[in-house]
């Protein structure tokens, strides 16, 4: 009796991407450029994706220029994954502890000259998300971000 084929009969994998960068504005936008990649080959709409893209840019920069004592010494994990109703995004830091679910909502009901520059970008992470998780593990900042699909 043949004995049966295991990996015939494991559920595929659902599509993922995963690098590191090291943590410098440098590295931001080939990031964004191969996450938006592979979510658009994966069929992923365009507002999932924007939304995507300004998590990688609003809490990659703030990790890159407040997490890190030492310019050039973090480094920072990219996750990306498609499911046929979400995109997800896992972010992984070794810097500083901060947990941004827990920072204060900005007052926006203000003038444009009124307001503060700065301290809106959580601001939009939660807005343009669905679901916004951070945990601490290891002493790394680990940041889960989803955004229902359209497509």
């Amino acid at each position: 009796m043949a004995k049966p084929d295991r990996e015939a009969s494991q559920p595929e994998a659902e599509p993922r991407l995963c690098f590191e960068i090291e943590a410098a504005l440098k590295e931001l936008s080939p990031a964004s450029a191969r996450v938006r990649s592979f979510l658009s080959e994966r069929g992923v709409d365009r507002a999932a994706i924007f939304a995507i893209e300004t998590v990688i840019e609003e809490i990659v920069t703030n990790a890159i220029k407040y997490a890190f004592r030492s310019p050039g010494k973090g480094q920072i994990i990219i996750e990306a994954f498609a499911t046929d109703s979400r995109a997800e995004l896992i972010l992984e830091d070794n810097g500083d502890a901060f947990n941004p679910t827990e920072a204060p909502d900005p007052q926006v009901n203000r003038s444009l000259e009124d307001m503060p520059i700065g301290g809106l970008g959580i601001h939009l992470v939660r807005e343009l998300t669905d679901g916004f998780d951070y945990q601490r593990i290891n002493d790394r900042n680990r940041v889960q971000v989803w955004v229902h699909r359209e497509s």
